[in-house]
């Protein structure tokens, strides 16, 4: 019995046709946005050679929306090891660069039989991929990848582009395309950047001893494996480009495939193409009733009469990291509605809210902080300053003392306490007369 593999990309679909250990058919068709037509597509070919009856399997990051069709979807890494192991390909590690991402996987061998040791995979922004390729290609006009990768191998010349961002590797090639920099050094620049790329992914950057097989769409590209063997510091001698290099995950799904006529996965494809879409959700949002919110009673009404009609307000906070307290923050916030919501210029040019009210108190400010250094204040001073001259007023006096810390020990003997209130005083009677 035949089997089948399907390798369903983010930009091709791979199929592969296995009969008696034989690779007899090789299928590759552009998804264009629609997995699941591509697959009925090739289906339908595939059925006109061959028997109804085989064994199907099916891989690849578009494979997921297939689940509900074939009970079985092989993982990937398990279908590239599969793949390798019918190949008979002799290698230390995989290098799968495609459409939308980049992967490298590292194989153990022991008792002959291979195992996956570890791989990483990058599919952040297309920085590597051949997507992002393909859209330069397009923008620099020319007719095909195959074209602007021919183009690319014309020049060893290269200009550092960035590696780690499809944006930014975008806008590098903007900028120095205004500066004249030639298309062939831009493409050669854009398949070395997608090399560097590469090489953010593998492990302190260095490549295991071994043969190293590259697969996947960069891997026709010959300026790409050039610029990959050079960034990754491993010689020719040790890479290979197996001819299937396309194919070798849909030929790990057909080992892996499960038992079935291909005419019912055809008709439950047909069914998923023509089902309406649907969603399911809770049902329409119906408004049954409706209530005004009450605001929440506090005392900021008499706090804000208060307020207006006060010669002098004292602002007391502790220093919590370098700032005010939320809770005094959440007072001031709510003085402005005391100010006009229009502007005017102050005498220096600058901008304030006009006045709603005649006249404004003047501030006053005492906090402590923990620490002895009087430049944890520093924001304070500011911030009250700025308040004071939106609401046409001024600061007239601040204390600030640290070394709070101090209050806690019996470092401090009453008396000194005392004078310190004494001083407190006097200076409140000299703002008041002051006034």
């Amino acid at each position: 019995m035949k089997r089948i593999g399907i390798d369903i990309g983010s930009d091709n679909l791979k199929a592969v046709v296995i009969d008696r250990g034989n690779i007899k058919t090789l299928y590759l068709k552009k998804i264009n946005g629609k997995p699941i037509y591509a697959l009925k597509e090739t289906l339908d070919e595939i059925i006109t050679k061959h028997d109804n009856e085989a064994y199907i399997g099916v891989t690849g990051v578009n494979s997921v929306s297939l689940s509900d069709v074939l009970k079985r979807v092989v993982n990937e890494p398990i279908a590239i090891k599969k793949g390798i192991e019918f190949l008979g390909l002799n290698i230390k590690a995989v290098i799968d660069v495609g459409a939308s991402s980049q992967r490298y996987f590292v194989f153990e061998r022991h008792n002959g039989k291979l195992f996956l040791g570890s791989y990483d995979l990058e599919n952040k922004c297309g920085v590597g991929s051949g997507l992002l390729l393909e859209h330069m290609a397009k923008r620099f006009n020319y007719g095909s990848i195959e074209e602007f990768s021919n183009i690319a191998n014309q020049t060893e010349k290269i200009i550092k582009l960035s590696a780690k961002c499809g944006v930014f590797r975008e806008s590098d090639v903007v900028h120095q395309q205004q500066k004249g920099t030639s298309k062939e050094v831009l493409a050669a620049s854009l398949y070395r950047a997608s090399a560097d790329s590469f090489k953010t992914i593998l492990s302190n950057g260095i490549m295991p001893k071994g043969k190293v097989a590259i697969i996947g769409g960069l891997s026709l590209s010959k300026v790409f494996v050039k610029h990959l063997i050079d960034v990754c510091e491993i010689s020719s001698e040790r890479v290979t480009t197996p001819k299937q290099r396309l194919h070798i995950g849909a030929i790990g799904a057909a080992i892996c495939g499960q038992q079935v006529y291909l005419n019912d996965i055809i008709k439950k494809l047909e069914q998923k193409l023509t089902k309406p879409f649907n969603y399911k959700s809770q049902g329409p949002l119906i408004l049954k009733e409706s209530k005004i919110m009450k605001p929440k009673e506090d005392d900021m009404d008499e706090l804000l009469s208060k307020f207006l009609l006060s010669d002098i307000v004292v602002f007391a906070t502790p220093i919590y990291i370098d700032n005010l307290t939320g809770i005094m923050k959440n007072f001031m916030d709510r003085l402005i509605s005391i100010i006009d919501p229009h502007f005017e210029r102050d005498e220096i040019g600058e901008c304030r809210h006009t006045k709603r009210f005649k006249k404004y108190p003047k501030f006053v400010v005492i906090s402590n902080c923990g620490y002895p250094e009087q430049s944890h204040f520093q924001v304070l001073n500011m911030l009250f300053k700025r308040a004071a001259r939106n609401m046409h007023s001024e600061v007239i006096a601040e204390i600030y003392r640290g070394g709070g810390w101090l209050l806690k020990t019996s470092l401090l003997t009453e008396s000194f306490i005392l004078k310190y209130k004494k001083l407190l005083r006097e200076a409140g009677k000299e703002i008041v007369k002051n006034l």
